[in-house]
């Protein structure tokens, strides 16, 4: 009897044993389920790193001269009060959102940008406003060289105080140059009256008469 017990707490055991391995998930499930745990977890670090480079400062080498921006700040408030157009607290920062750029030249060439997105929100609507307005300036020649528009988007503040210096240039040469004269064509020019041949040829005593 006492081996007949041993038996069947040897069979108990076994049959424990046998349930916790049928309880235990398979391999494959383990294997599955540890490989979305760690593309969650890296799907969340990319997004946190992207946010991390969006709410972050202009990288130092990216940076420009707070006197530098101070400058081109009041100039380009004052152009852009020419046209009734809100003022701007950093012209560097302000020229990323695809619509001042577009507004400041208006003010300067006394003409609108054609085909710009009135209220761009996303890059892909900024990107196209900002390579109009720089192939507009370019046409115009109030930009020389080559500026790519991902510059203006990235916050690259030297470089968009290269183009706000042209910019400026620009404008000081279409002040100094004055306004455009308007050459009237020739059949709407009011006429000369021509000297009458026949009087001229009288004496002054067939004038008096």
């Amino acid at each position: 009897s006492d081996n007949n017990k041993i038996n069947n707490n040897n069979n108990m055991g076994d049959m424990q044993i046998d349930d916790i391995e049928l309880c235990l998930p398979d391999e494959d499930l383990l294997d599955a389920c540890t490989l979305n745990r760690a593309t969650e977890t890296n799907n969340r670090q990319k997004s946190d790193e992207e946010v991390s480079q969006t709410s972050s400062s202009v990288p130092e080498e990216h940076q420009e001269d707070p006197a530098v921006k101070k400058e081109l700040t009041q100039w380009a408030n004052s152009v852009l009060k020419l046209r009734d157009y809100v003022p701007v607290f950093s012209i560097h920062d302000a020229l990323k959102d695809g619509r001042t750029l577009g507004q400041l030249i208006h003010a300067i060439a006394d003409e609108k940008v054609p085909d710009l997105n009135k209220d761009p929100k996303l890059r892909v609507e900024i990107l196209p406003n900002i390579d109009k307005c720089l192939n507009f300036c370019k046409a115009n020649n109030l930009v020389i060289g080559t500026i790519a528009p991902r510059d203006i988007v990235r916050g690259n503040e030297p470089v968009i105080t290269i183009l706000l210096e042209q910019l400026r240039a620009g404008h000081k040469r279409k002040l100094e140059s004055g306004p455009p004269q308007i050459v009237e064509p020739e059949d709407e020019r009011p006429a000369v009256p021509k000297p009458d041949e026949n009087r001229n040829n009288m004496s002054e005593a067939e004038l008096t008469d």
